[in-house]
């Protein structure tokens, strides 16, 4: 009687699992035709390539629209504007609405002027050479050390000084012999210099660092 038993339910369990595959597979099935209609409805995207410049159809993958006009730019890398013209960056550079051919030596401008932006910089509409002068607020200044940079209106060397809060603070009046010929040995903290080594500033207030912030003073600010 057992053998019979346990072989009748072994027989239901196995006509069970057949049904449940069925099932799955009816399932599977449907969500494949589900699929397949709704990409035949909805086929792959296609980028948009036709805009309007002044009321005129154009592909922007031959031309570019530049202040209502069309340019071709067949054999452009990186097409742009200059004014109402288009051009390829690679091969000039724009300066007032006026096209320069770019070399190594004519890569950015100053006005209308193109300027050689590895060694010059552009201060109030004028050229400067990087190496004698740094612009600080519009205004040339004439350079010191190759280390002088801007601290508001003024110049300052960065190795000796730090700006802080738009004052030049020199960092042996506060730590005699103290430079930053390794950055960021110094640093401020609002108004002050401190040992980054040695010491942290937190919301104003520099403390040493082997010691916690009060928990009143971190819920004070």
């Amino acid at each position: 009687m057992l053998i019979i038993a346990y072989g009748t339910v072994f027989g239901i369990e196995k006509r069970t699992r057949n049904i449940m595959s069925k099932i799955l597979i009816f399932i599977a099935l449907a969500l494949l035709a589900v699929i397949s209609s709704v990409t035949a409805l909805h086929p792959p995207f296609v980028p948009h390539t036709t805009y309007m410049c002044n009321h005129q159809p154009y592909n922007i993958f031959s031309h570019i629209c530049c202040n209502a006009q069309l340019t071709p730019i067949n054999g452009f890398r990186h097409p742009s504007c200059c004014g109402n013209v288009g051009f390829d960056i690679d091969a000039n550079v724009c300066c007032a609405g006026a096209l320069k051919p770019r070399t190594v030596t004519s890569n950015g401008c100053c006005g209308a002027t193109a300027i050689d932006t590895s060694v010059s910089d552009c201060c109030n509409g004028a050229t400067i050479v990087r190496q004698t002068q740094v612009c600080c607020r519009a205004k040339a200044i004439p350079r010191t050390t190759i280390y002088d940079v801007c601290c508001g209106a003024v110049t300052m060397d960065v190795t000796k000084s730090l700006c802080c809060e738009g004052v030049v603070k020199k960092i042996t009046d506060t730590f005699p012999g103290g430079n930053n010929n390794v950055p960021y040995t110094f640093a401020c903290c609002g108004s002050s210099i401190f040992e980054t080594n040695s010491h942290y500033c937190y919301y104003g207030h520099v403390y040493p660092r082997s010691s916690w912030v009060p928990w009143w003073q971190m819920w004070h600010h």
